[in-house]
Formats: structure tokens, C-alpha cells, sequence
């Protein structure tokens, strides 16, 4: 597990010990954002002000959110514990027939298969509509046929 406290201008590393401890040393005063990065498990970050009064310096945690900064404040020592498991794999999903329609390939074919059998359906021409037809389209112009100059 390695904890960072990073600032404004440097980041500082320290790795937790086996009895679960970590250290910093010299830190300047300044505000950080201390933050756990393991590879198991996600944790909360920690705002913490390192405070200069009369030749003393002071620690102040707090809890730190993204949206909203500093929160209520933290005791010493500062416990973190695992707020979730990070999962590396996705959860497959069931079968699902449904699914199969979502396919484009899958409308394609429903839509074409659909269309034969309207096809099927359609009235047939009559044959001496078609003759009628068939004799208009000689008294069109060459350029509407498709016909030569």
C-alpha cells in the first residue's frame, strides 16, 4: 500500500509498514490531500493542514470530498479504512433472447423476410393495365426513357 500527500507544488510517497503505520518527514506547511492507493480496495480521502503557530507546528485532518472540500474534522490517529472492493472484471450478463433483436443484422433479416411475405400479398397487375402502360411510355419524351439523341 503506498500513501501520498500531495500539495500545490510536490507530492510526498511513503509506503504503510507491516504494523500499519506510515510516516512523513519534512513536510512544509501547507495544506495536502492525503490519499491511499492500494490495490484491493478504494479509501476516502483526507485533507490535512500542517499549521505553523510560535515555532510549533500543529496537524489538522479532515475528511475531503471532491464537490465539497473539507468536512468535519478527523481524530489522530487517522484510521483509514476500505470504503468498497475494486472490481477489475466485468460481470457477465445472462442470456437474454431479446438480445438477438438488438443486432442490426438480426432487423435486417426480420425486415427482409417481413417484405417477401408483403410482397405475397400485394395484388397482382392486370394485363391489359400493363399493355395501356407499357403503350404511354412510348409517347414520352426520349429524355424521360432514357433513350438516346
Amino acid at each position: 500500500m503506498k500513501v501520498l500527500l500531495k500539495g500545490e507544488e510536490k507530492t510526498y510517497t511513503s509506503f504503510v509498514y507491516p504494523n500499519g503505520l506510515f510516516k512523513f518527514t519534512n513536510v512544509p506547511v501547507g495544506t495536502y490531500i492525503m490519499k491511499i492507493e492500494d490495490i484491493d480496495h478504494f479509501f476516502e480521502s483526507v485533507a490535512v493542514e500542517i499549521i505553523s503557530h510560535e515555532d510549533k507546528e500543529y496537524i489538522r485532518a479532515f475528511e475531503y470530498d471532491m464537490k465539497n472540500g473539507k468536512g468535519k474534522k478527523v481524530k489522530h490517529p487517522i484510521v483509514f479504512k476500505p470504503t468498497a472492493p475494486k472490481q477489475y472484471y466485468e460481470i457477465k450478463e445472462p442470456f437474454n433472447i431479446l438480445s438477438f433483436f438488438q443486432n442490426p443484422m438480426m432487423i435486417m433479416m426480420v425486415v427482409s423476410i417481413g417484405l417477401v411475405f408483403l410482397m405475397n400479398k400485394m395484388p397482382k397487375p392486370n394485363k391489359e393495365e400493363m399493355a395501356e402502360m407499357n403503350k404511354n411510355m412510348g409517347s414520352l419524351p426520349s429524355f424521360l426513357t432514357g433513350g438516346g439523341s
